[in-house]
């Protein structure tokens, strides 16, 4: 078994088809049919979900290994090691041996070399002889040479950065002859979902020129290339620089269907006439071209899984003759090619790269170089570490002058969409020009930690910039590169710890200089038990996180972990039937507020509908404003956060068990305050509708907010607050069908970066606002504009709520109108 991602796609897709149904309405067999159903349509991100759901409900070692496979070729490997792992762990006799050799590669890839060295050299005692027992005797020397492999102190491996890389997968880097940059790419940061409803989300060969100053700003290259509903990528260059060859794929959910290799020409400095290339082509896969010399002769380069392979993938040549016509392919031979995968070729100056996993290596792909002395080719060298790295390292290829390198790898540091490892980042492989190291060893009291990760940031005035992840399983020791006249901030973190950080930069640095540092993290308090608390037949709990904006039933973001608690409580009481009473503020009226409730409470309903519960265990029942949890009645002036604590979601048992056990931290709410109506513990009920007495939540004295002086509250450590020259506005009268427009303008004061997350108001505002951090000082707006074309006739305060990383995590700010003819 090759269980290479390459052997299924040629770059690293993140997409997933949107699942028709709820999955939590399926039982054991329905969410293994729906896993089937996945795999059929080769979408193995929902096959895995559904995989990893069913095992929650009957645990099994082939669908743990099932479960495994799909982690590996979903290139997600720190989970695809704990999968093995539970699959294998009562395997003692090795009954399924390639399992045992993915999970012995998958530890060399986490960096685990002693792990893997074990695996495999059992692997190797009790293994019958084949291609894996060859590949397993072809890992040891590769953990071997690792061991005594030196750092590379000249050279460092830079991250593209934003300006080239997305979130989703970059790779491919070439440059032509005048020192442009071409990369293929999907340019978007999200995860791809398959539902048809979807944009373009193909790969794409992007250029960015060489400018005076660099690399300038990426272009997509026209249609001609780029073909619309195909993926387009791994360009390359005649050495005149007239033609440029390329790969078009066709894709079945996650995998390849057609891999072609097409070549274009340059017409008055345009790519055209692209066409599909004889010889090459055929029922089988071929990419990755480039083009080269041998023999004294111009040939491309390529890869292929056509019959002739010695391996998964080969690399080929055909002779490109005058008229652009190929020869017959020909293997490179064994000296290259082996019993593994052999990819992305670059030829220059006599010496052939190339990615392997069938050669010694430090992990997953490694790139090698081999030269070609006229008869024959050298035997292959691992380029070592900086260009290799513990995972995936591809398409390396140098500019025409030598002076500059790039590669793709997901290696730590790689910025992703879904898991750490899925998809390739673009790197710049540059001289030091200046010795500049961090030496870290990260302790827990006495003795190193094992599995701590390391992030070095570079700071940019007061933003971050360039980022490097690290993650050491084997001890505490951390070593980064740095560059001269630079600032940066270093965390460190790990799980049961609290996370560390701290400052360093090499401003005014003229020599090489290591600076040597060791820190201690503290290990976290032990989580505290869950306490839970019985709730019996019709009494009333509140939902603490199900708010409403004014005049509105949308469900907000915040409610869903409350829902998705209730639907806990469904699979856990099969016979439970529960009430959802929703409440107004007194603002509006009754029965308007009646009417509103009972919408409200019926969002709720759906939201959980939706979901898989059935309709008939949800009594959905509005009480408009006649339950109210303080002093706010018809007539009382409040502000909206006293107004916003009766806008509410309440449940409570009315058919099925006479109790059931809830979390204290339902009952007594997470982050939104509690305000005592009229300072009573209690609420006397209420008769609703059906003559049913309704008992309301009680207030306990641990939940009544004290009264504090302000010169007793002391600032919150690291932690933004938002801070408004004004919160509220006055309109005035405004006439139906005009727009206002305002400002809200603020700062952040607090001693943190402020991220504004959401900000939503009813369907009549359009709102925009300051993305992204905004440091401690900075300044930012919450812009709006009032459109009143489908208002009523009448005075409105209306609430514009502010979701951002403060405490309270809410913010209001308000405006009032009255909208005349």
């Amino acid at each position: 078994m090759k269980i290479s991602i390459f052997q299924i796609i040629f770059f690293s897709i993140t997409a997933v088809s949107v699942f028709g149904q709820p999955i939590r309405a399926y039982n054991y067999d329905g969410l293994m049919r729906g896993g089937e159903l996945s795999m059929f349509k080769k979408d193995y991100y929902n096959a895995v979900d559904l995989y990893e759901k069913a095992y929650k409900e009957r645990k099994s070692p082939d669908l743990a290994l099932q479960i495994a496979n799909l982690h590996y070729i979903l290139r997600d490997i720190p989970k695809a090691e704990n999968w093995y792992k539970r699959a294998l762990i009562k395997d003692k006799d090795m009954t399924m041996p390639e399992a045992h050799f993915a999970l012995g590669r998958i530890y060399k890839m986490n960096g685990k070399y002693e792990d893997a060295a074990a695996v495999f050299q059992k692997f190797i005692t009790m293994a019958e002889d084949g291609p894996l027992r060859e590949l397993a005797k072809t890992e040891l020397k590769g953990i071997d040479m690792a061991s005594k492999m030196p750092e590379q102190k000249k050279l460092i491996a830079e991250n593209a950065g934003k300006a080239i890389n997305c979130l989703q997968s970059d790779f491919a880097p070439v440059y032509d002859k005048d020192g442009n940059l071409y990369f293929t790419t999907f340019n978007r940061d999200s995860v791809i979902r398959l539902n048809g409803k979807e944009g373009d989300y193909f790969t794409k060969i992007y250029m960015a020129s060489n400018g005076p100053k660099g690399l300038e700003k990426p272009v997509q290259l026209s249609a001609e290339i780029n073909r619309e509903n195909y993926h387009t990528g791994n360009a390359t260059f005649s050495s005149d620089g007239t033609k440029m060859f390329f790969t078009r794929a066709e894709l079945d959910g996650n995998e390849v269907l057609s891999s072609k290799i097409y070549v274009a020409t340059k017409i008055e400095g345009q790519w055209s006439n692209a066409t599909e290339l004889t010889k090459i082509n055929g029922n089988f896969l071929s990419k990755h071209p480039s083009v080269g010399e041998l023999y004294g002769r111009e040939v491309l380069f390529f890869v292929s899984n056509m019959t002739g392979s010695l391996g998964g993938f080969d690399i080929f040549y055909s002779n490109l003759n005058g008229s652009g016509d190929l020869g017959e392919p020909i293997n490179l031979g064994k000296k290259i090619n082996t019993i593994g995968d052999e990819v992305t070729p670059f030829y220059k100056n006599g010496t052939l790269y190339f990615s392997s996993t069938g050669h010694p290596g430090l992990g997953g792909f490694d790139v090698f170089s081999a030269n070609w002395d006229g008869v024959e080719w050298t035997e292959p060298k691992n380029l070592g570490r900086v260009y290799n790295s513990v995972l995936d390292d591809l398409y390396y290829t140098v500019s025409n002058d030598g002076m500059n390198g790039a590669l793709a790898s997901n290696r730590e540091g790689t910025k992703s969409v879904k898991s750490k490892t899925c998809c390739e980042d673009i790197y710049f492989i540059k001289e030091r020009k200046l010795e500049i190291d961090l030496n870290l060893v990260v302790m827990d009291k006495k003795t190193e930690i094992k599995g701590a990760q390391v992030e070095l940031v570079e700071l940019v005035g007061k933003s971050k910039g360039t980022s490097t992840d690290q993650v050491n399983e084997e001890n505490g020791k951390f070593t980064f590169p740095l560059y001269p006249d630079k600032s940066y901030r270093v965390f460190i973190s790990k799980e049961g710890f609290i996370t560390d950080s701290f400052d360093l930069n090499t401003v005014g640095l003229t020599e090489a200089k290591a600076f040597e540092k060791k820190l201690t993290l503290k290990a976290k308090a032990k989580p505290v038990k869950e306490e839970y608390e019985t709730l019996t037949i019709n009494q009333a709990i509140r939902l603490n996180n199900i708010y409403y904006d004014y005049d509105d039933d949308k469900i907000l973001p915040d409610a869903e972990a409350d829902l998705e608690y209730l639907i806990e409580l469904y699979n856990k009481y099969p016979t439970l039937v529960l009430e959802l009473g929703s409440h107004t503020d007194s603002r509006g009226k009754d029965d308007y507020n009646r009417e509103l409730s009972q919408r409200r409470a019926e969002s709720a309903k759906n939201w959980l509908v939706n979901r898989g519960v059935s309709a008939d265990r949800i009594k959905a029942v509005g009480y408009g404003e006649s339950v109210l949890l303080n002093k706010c009645k018809n007539g009382v002036k409040c502000n909206d956060a006293e107004h916003r604590i009766n806008r509410r979601t309440e449940f409570k048992i009315v058919s099925g068990p006479t109790s059931i056990q809830i979390k204290k931290t339902v009952i007594k709410g997470t982050n939104k305050e509690v305000l005592p109506p009229d300072n009573k513990k209690t609420n006397t009920p209420k008769t609703n509708s059906s003559g049913d007495k309704t008992s309301q939540i009680q207030i306990k004295d641990s939940d009544i907010i004290p009264t504090v002086k302000k010169s007793d509250i002391q600032p919150v450590a690291k932690l933004p607050q938002m801070k408004f020259e004004t919160k509220t506005v006055d309109f005035g009268i405004v006439k139906k069908g005009e727009k206002k427009s305002y400002s809200y303008k603020f700062t952040n004061s607090g001693n943190a970066p402020l991220v504004v997350e959401i900000v939503s108001g009813c369907e009549c505002t359009t709102i925009e606002w300051t993305r992204g951090e905004i440091p401690p000082g900075g300044k930012g707006t919450i812009d709006i504009i009032y459109d009143t074309k489908d208002e009523k006739l009448q005075e409105y305060d209306k609430v514009i709520d502010i979701l951002a990383n403060t405490k309270p995590k809410v913010i209001n700010c308000t405006f009032k109108a009255k909208v005349v003819q």
